[in-house]
Order: structure tokens, then C-alpha cells, then sequence
């Protein structure tokens, strides 16, 4: 499923590059939503891990053709959470990431369109032994264009289950997680230049 949505996208930039007129924009984007991950155990099967997300980086737009533009962007992400294990709350985790998107986002009409694509998230803490330190995401997303910038709602969900590991807050401990990433959240996009 990675290598053709991936493949996919290489054809798309490719045939746009030599067919499109070109048409760039760089701009500054901003997230926050709500992260609930489906977990396959954190201390036990019961476990539930819920909390906010928030993100802020830089995006380049290439316009394909009129309706159709190929994102990549470059975002700091910081997933905050609660753990709840057998009913019982323990200590606030936050995990830090380094996550490179890639989107198409087709218009329909002047104003909404929709986007589909891929993220690769890297952690930017201490991984210790066999923790993962890189994972995927897929995204869909729908919108519409403002006078100036974007606003979207997107839905974003890993590919695979992810080992990790995060250190607890006020604490020398650390918590490893086994779990498939998942959240829902606003994007604000401002286009700060065109060439």
C-alpha cells in the first residue's frame, strides 16, 4: 500500500512537472486537534491513551494543473497525553516529532477541496533498544480556501502498530507504548510566497 501511494505520487509530480505550467507556493501551517491512538497494550489490554495535538512548520505547494496541487511540508508535532491503564490515570506523556507530509488536494469549485496523502513521523527523543524511531501515516482530509490561507479538517492514521518509548514526565522512567497512530485535527495554512 506504501509503494503505490508513493509511486503514485512521484507519477504525479512527474507528469505535472513536464505538462503544468509552474506555479510554487511556500507558506506556514498550523495543527491542533485531539490524538486517541488504538492501542495494543501499554501496561495491559485495557489500556486507553487520549490528548491533544498541536504542530506548527512550513509547506511547499506545486499546482498540477488548475485544480490539483502536490503538498510537502516540514512539521515540528508534539502529541500530548494521558495514559489510563486498569482505571487508574498515570503521568502526562509527550512525544516530539519531525513529520515530512506529502498531499495532493484536488479543488472542486472556488472554494472547498479535499486531500489525501502520506506523513513519515520521526521521533525526536531517545529511542531505546527495539523502540521505532520513524513511522508512516495516511491522511484524508476536506476543506475550503479563505481570502487568504486554507482551513482543514484531517484525519490521520498509521499504517502499522509502533513500538515507543517516552519518558514520564517528572520522572526518570520511561513508558513504552505499543500502538497504531490516530487523530483528528484543524490545519491552518497562510501562503506567505508565490513564484
Amino acid at each position: 500500500m506504501k509503494k503505490i501511494i508513493l509511486s503514485l505520487l512521484i507519477l504525479s509530480i512527474t507528469t505535472g512537472i513536464t505538462n503544468a505550467q509552474k506555479n510554487f507556493e511556500l507558506g506556514a501551517t498550523a495543527n491542533a486537534g485531539y490524538y486517541f491512538p488504538i492501542n495494543e497494550g501499554i501496561f495491559g489490554s485495557s489500556d486507553k491513551q487520549q490528548g491533544f495535538s498541536s504542530a506548527i512548520g512550513t509547506y511547499l505547494s506545486y499546482q498540477l494543473s488548475g485544480r490539483t496541487h502536490v503538498d510537502i511540508g516540514l512539521n515540528y508535532r508534539l502529541l500530548h497525553t494521558e495514559v489510563y491503564a486498569h482505571s487508574n490515570l498515570h503521568p502526562a506523556v509527550t512525544w516530539h516529532y519531525l513529520a515530512v507530509p506529502f498531499e495532493i488536494r484536488q479543488n472542486f469549485g472556488k472554494k472547498i477541496f479535499a486531500t489525501t496523502g502520506i506523513s513519515v513521523l520521526t521521533s525526536l527523543q531517545e529511542v531505546p533498544n527495539n523502540g521505532q524511531n520513524t513511522e508512516m501515516t495516511w491522511k484524508l482530509g476536506a476543506g475550503f480556501d479563505l481570502k487568504k490561507g486554507r482551513i482543514s479538517v484531517q484525519f490521520e492514521r498509521g499504517f502499522n502498530n509502533v513500538t515507543k518509548y517516552a519518558k514520564i514526565e517528572d520522572s526518570q522512567n520511561y513508558l513504552m507504548a505499543s500502538f497504531k497512530h490516530q487523530e483528528i485535527y484543524i490545519r491552518l495554512e497562510y501562503p506567505l510566497w508565490s513564484f
